[in-house]
């Protein structure tokens, strides 16, 4: 508009929802931007067929409410870079949307392995105590000790005497829809590399680990995965159930005594 400024400003609108500034924030200072302020008032908005506005009410009126978010930062004037920024914050934005819209059905997941497991435990006697202690695991999961960031499964199958492992379509949940999970649509067991390859073939039906990647969501660190396998009458790995979030402040704070499998 023919006007400098000594900064520069980033603002959104969105539906009202977690994740939004604190996402914004930690891809700022990962990228070593320098925050100068940041305002986030939420307003309660009305819209016509057209999305546009037409009403706008203080955020503690009843109604769809959305967040406003302006934050002023150094100033960028290289066009590629601010090109870059925001195309990134886009794409976290749209990764933190599906995180939230997919956190109930990452918890029906996670209670649908609970009641396999259950199930499972009556035609494997021999391996009863690990069935219990990787449901407990959940369920203590469940109690506010894991924000849920994604969720993925895999089915085994052979083929001419060859294991394979296959992505369920359409299982990709949170950050697991975004991307995250590297895995082609088939590949076979032999082909993996040897530590991926025994995240897949160990006998244990629990395994807990840190990812490879980082989160873009709501706070820095690394990805922290629970993997559970699930069994036939036959003792056979049939599927492999991936969840994918961060352990939170009072999972870490814990006594190892309160925590499953510790």
């Amino acid at each position: 508009e023919g006007r400098s400024s000594a900064y520069t400003i980033i603002e959104t609108t969105l539906k009202n929802q977690p994740f939004l500034i604190d996402s914004i924030q930690l891809y700022l200072r990962r990228n070593n931007i320098k925050e100068i302020s940041c305002i986030h008032p939420l307003f309660t908005i009305e819209r016509d067929k057209k999305n546009r506005i037409i009403k706008i009410d203080p955020g503690t009126q009843p109604g769809i409410r959305e967040s406003f978010i302006h934050i002023e930062v150094e100033r960028i004037a290289e066009p590629e870079r601010l090109s870059k920024i925001e195309n990134d914050l886009r794409e976290i934005l749209l990764e933190a949307q599906y995180v939230v819209q997919d956190f109930p059905r990452i918890i029906k997941e996670i209670k649908d392995i609970i009641n396999e497991l259950e199930y499972s435990s009556q035609f494997l006697p021999q391996r009863k105590i690990e069935v219990k202690e990787t449901i407990d695991f959940l369920r203590w999961l469940l109690d506010e000790n894991m924000v849920l960031l994604g969720y993925g499964s895999y089915s085994y199958y052979s083929d001419e005497g060859e294991q394979f492992i296959q992505l369920n379509p359409g299982s990709e949940l949170g950050i697991c829809r975004a991307g995250e999970l590297h895995l082609p649509l088939a590949k076979s067991l032999a082909d993996l590399p040897e530590d991926i390859k025994d995240i897949f073939t160990t006998p244990n039906i629990l395994m807990v680990d840190k990812s490879p990647f980082e989160t873009v969501v709501h706070r820095s660190g690394k990805v922290d995965q629970i993997g559970i396998k699930k069994l036939n009458e036959k003792n056979q790995v049939v599927e492999y159930k991936l969840i994918l979030g961060l352990f939170t402040l009072r999972a870490i704070s814990q006594e190892g005594t309160k925590i499953p499998i510790l």
